[in-house]
């Protein structure tokens, strides 16, 4: 400890412990001290009452009975170390009239005394010095308590200016609080509902997922059954007694063959097929063959009903009752099982062709081989080996493709049987779709936020727990104008104003949903409202609909297509959107397809990928025309060609300015008009490249504005980004009520009317 400076607490409480201890030690040895001063008192008192009764003894008896008796008196207090004498013991001593013991008892007293005394001053001494040092640690005490004390109430100042300054910094944090929360309370706020929407929409196409393989796992089990049950009915002793005369090995090896087929067609799928099994054999019986809703009804009236808890269990059990809710998912009942025949047929098309060109290379065949005779020498009967031998080929695929027919054509009169119990004339199309800004309940006619239901063709919305059971029909389409990308192609008619409550169109290749089934349309997805933040006092807009795409003049995006459909409108820079031919397929091969051998172990629903066959081209809807230079198409709306190629032009099909329509292999696109020409005026093999038309892009005229307060646009949207006293130029004021259609410096797109002012 050095002094002079602040005491730290540890060296205070050092301090306070050493004079704490002096303290005690000083209590103890005045408790000594005056103990022992009782004790020489009460001795010097018993002394002199010893030596007044020595006195009065030496007067009674003889001489050294009394000097006898105080040797021992004396000797028994010899154990005492200060005696306090007075003068009149020793003058009564000396003048009883024995000087030589009065002389010996002086001394020895006097001996006693002096030691007394000197006791008594180390006494003292101690006493005055004990005294002086209690004072000086008082003293250091109270000046250390001093010095504490000061120490102490300098924290406590600093305590309180800390406090001063936290409160001072917690009201200034405050009132910045306050002054951005509405703004950053709105952007947090968008961004855990954009995070919330990922998240549904993931879980809603995980549930979608699981649905799809549910019903694909039941229809494969009805499908498994009608197949064997159709099978069992295809006659095929015709086409046996036809063969005949060809070679009985032959009609073996056939027979054996379609034994075979039919027994792999029970097992098309090896999944499949154990589920199936496993079902049978937890019910307690693996006759597939049985009358199963009967056998099911009879083993569920024997108490077997504890079973039901098994999903595979409940998938039969509700087949046998009649009950379809576990083939088909709530909302979209005869939309799924639709489309589902609407693959089937898609499905049959292309393998009824197959077996129809297949009957007739096999009638063709059968003709070659009674041409050919058995005994015509060495080469007809190589010929006729080579016949029979793709007349086997044949028969085989035949076979395959008959197969394949039945299990088509029994999963679609399964569906339509279904779709006859819940089908109504003119149903409505309903999909899930999300409603932020809040849409009213057909139904129960209360506020729709968040997920709902919406038909596609009324737009009739509704919760996803209400039911249309008491209008289940739809009223038709209604008619809505177009949005500003479609009126801004050239060409295009402008449409009329809107109404308040209308809203911007979505083409459905932008902002789209994917319904559950992929061959079904897209549908338009319902927008999310702008949530940036605006400056205060500005008037919130009415958000209209945005889409994903953004769409500039320097930058133009490509019009995006689904599988089945694509979008009628164009964006702004002018691309014309190509429509989608009725049939995409593999160009039609001149010779017949058989496809995989059965006898290979290729399966019979492997031979599926060889039944495709493409559309055939009506050459009297238009005319066909010759490549002259190669082209690269950019995106899928366009088609690439090469020098010499043929192509397609329909008559009926759209054109623009510097470019056709065409058609080769299957696929449409466009390509340069340049590029091409008649076979007849064509006139070598043509230069190697060509300069692409110009696309032209439209010249935006309007009014001009003056902004008035920052907006901030979503990314990725057609609503634009504006600063304060930034000049716009208004191109369209009809787009939506509180959205007008600008253009700031090279980008187009929608800005709030109440956030400008036109000049």
């Amino acid at each position: 400890m050095t002094f002079g400076t602040q005491l730290t607490p540890i060296e205070v409480g050092s301090i306070n412990g050493h004079v704490e201890a002096g303290i005690e030690l000083y209590k103890v040895l005045k408790g000594a001290i005056e103990q022992r001063i009782q004790i020489e008192s009460e001795f010097s008192k018993k002394l002199e009452g010893l030596a007044k009764k020595t006195k009065s003894d030496l007067v009674k008896l003889n001489e050294s009975q009394a000097f006898g008796d105080l040797d021992l008196e004396f000797a028994k207090a010899s154990d005492f170390s200060e005696i306090d004498l007075g003068g009149p013991l020793l003058d009564s001593v000396a003048g009883g009239g024995i000087p030589s013991l009065g002389l010996a008892l002086s001394a020895w007293t006097k001996q006693i005394w002096d030691e007394a005394q000197g006791r008594r001053l180390l006494i003292d001494d101690l006493k005055s010095n004990i005294v002086d040092k209690l004072s000086v640690n008082h003293k250091f005490l109270d000046t250390l308590r001093e010095e504490n004390m000061k120490c102490h109430r300098d924290l406590l100042s600093k305590r309180d200016a800390v406090y001063e300054q936290k409160d001072s910094t917690r009201a200034e944090y405050n009132a910045i609080k306050d002054e951005f929360s509405k703004s950053r309370d709105k952007q947090l706020r968008a961004e855990n509902e954009k995070k919330q929407d990922r998240y549904q929409k993931k879980a809603q196409n995980q549930a979608s997922q699981r649905d799809r393989m549910k019903n694909y796992y039941i229809l494969a089990v009805n499908t498994a059954n009608a197949v064997k049950n159709c099978t069992n009915e295809v006659s095929f002793p015709a086409i046996m007694d036809n063969m005949y005369n060809i070679n009985m090995t032959q009609i073996s090896n056939i027979r054996s063959l379609l034994m075979s087929a039919t027994k792999k067609q029970n097992d098309f799928s090896q999944h499949i097929s154990k589920r199936f099994d496993e079902v049978f054999e937890r019910l307690g019986s693996a006759n597939a063959e049985g009358d199963i809703q009967t056998w099911i009804q009879k083993r569920i009236d024997e108490g077997i009903s504890k079973q039901e808890d098994d999903p595979d269990f409940r998938v039969v059990l509700d087949q046998s009752r009649g009950d379809h809710d576990g083939l088909i998912t709530e909302g979209c009942e005869e939309r799924i099982l639709t489309n589902m025949v609407v693959e089937s047929r898609i499905k049959l098309e292309p393998i009824r062709e197959e077996i129809e060109d297949l009957e007739a290379y096999i009638s063709r065949g059968r003709a070659e081989l009674e041409r050919v005779g058995f005994d015509d020498g060495e080469d007809e009967g190589v010929q006729r080996s080579d016949a029979v031998q793709d007349l086997d080929k044949a028969l085989r695929s035949l076979a395959a493709a008959k197969l394949e027919e039945a299990k088509w054509l029994s999963r679609q009169t399964f569906i339509e049987n279904i779709l006859g119990e819940i089908r109504v004339d003119n149903p409505h199309d309903l999909k899930k779709e999300s409603f932020v800004l809040g849409s009213t309940c057909a139904v129960c006619e209360k506020t729709v936020r968040g997920d709902g239901l919406k038909c596609t063709v009324c737009e009739v919305k509704l919760h996803t727990s209400c039911k249309l059971d008491n209008d289940p029909e739809c009223s038709g389409a209604v008619e809505k104008p177009r949005g500003f990308l479609a009126r801004t192609f050239k060409g295009r008619k402008k449409t009329h104003k809107r109404e308040p409550s209308s809203e911007l169109s979505v083409s459905s290749g932008m902002a789209s949903k994917v319904s559950l089934n992929d061959n079904s349309p897209h549908s338009a997805s319902p927008s999310y409202a702008n949530r940036s933040s605006t400056e205060v006092g500005a008037p919130p807009p009415v958000m209209p609909r945005k889409s994903l795409s953004s769409s500039t003049f320097g930058a133009p995006a490509l019009p995006v297509r689904s599988n089945t459909q694509r979008s009628t409108a164009s964006h702004i820079t002018g691309h014309p959107v190509v429509p989608v031919p009725s049939r995409a397929s593999k160009p039609r091969s001149r010779s017949p397809s058989f496809g995989p051998s059965v006898g290979n172990g290729g399966g019979i629903i492997a031979t599926t990928a060889g039944f495709g066959l493409p559309p055939r081209i009506d050459e009297s809807s238009g005319k066909w025309m010759e490549v002259i230079s190669d082209y690269q198409g950019e995106g899928e709306d366009y088609l690439s060609v090469r020098i010499g190629d043929r192509v397609f032009i329909p008559d009926d099909g759209e054109s623009w300015p510097g470019w056709v329509l065409a058609e080769m292999n299957g696929k449409r696109g466009l390509v340069p008009e340049d590029y091409i020409s008649s076979p007849q005026s064509t006139s070598g093999p043509g230069i190697t490249s060509r300069p692409l038309p110009s696309q032209p892009i439209p010249r935006a005229t309007g009014s001009p504005a003056r902004v008035l307060y920052d907006y901030t646009g979503d990314p990725g949207s057609d609503v634009l980004t504006i600063k304060q006293n930034q000049e716009i130029l208004v191109t369209d004021q009809n787009v939506g009520s509180g959205w007008v259609e600008a253009k700031v410096g090279s980008s187009t797109g929608l800005v709030p009317e109440s956030y400008i002012q036109y000049l």
